[in-house]
């Protein structure tokens, strides 16, 4: 190789690597904060199926079931919220 190849060679080397730099630390910079936000997520996760677990609980009651089949849409609802098929 002729020194002018080796220079564009190392060139074009050193500038992809800089650009790769470049978008990794974008990409960094964008999803610094994603552990927090996934934890966030969790956490609303959880406390939506414990109230999604007592409001099951309380559609075993009689007395509720006697509203919920009064009341249809209710019931309708309720399996929606909790991902069930009605």
């Amino acid at each position: 190789m002729d020194p002018v190849t080796i220079i564009l060679t190392v060139a074009r080397a050193s500038a992809a690597g800089v650009s790769t730099a470049k978008a990794a630390s974008t990409l960094q910079t964008h999803y610094k904060d994603a552990p927090t936000y996934i934890a966030g997520i969790c956490a609303e996760l959880g406390v939506t199926v414990i109230a999604l677990c007592v409001l099951e609980n309380m559609a075993r009651q009689p007395r509720l079931s006697q509203i919920l089949r009064c009341q249809p849409q209710l019931t309708i609802g309720l399996a929606t919220g909790m991902g069930v098929a009605w």
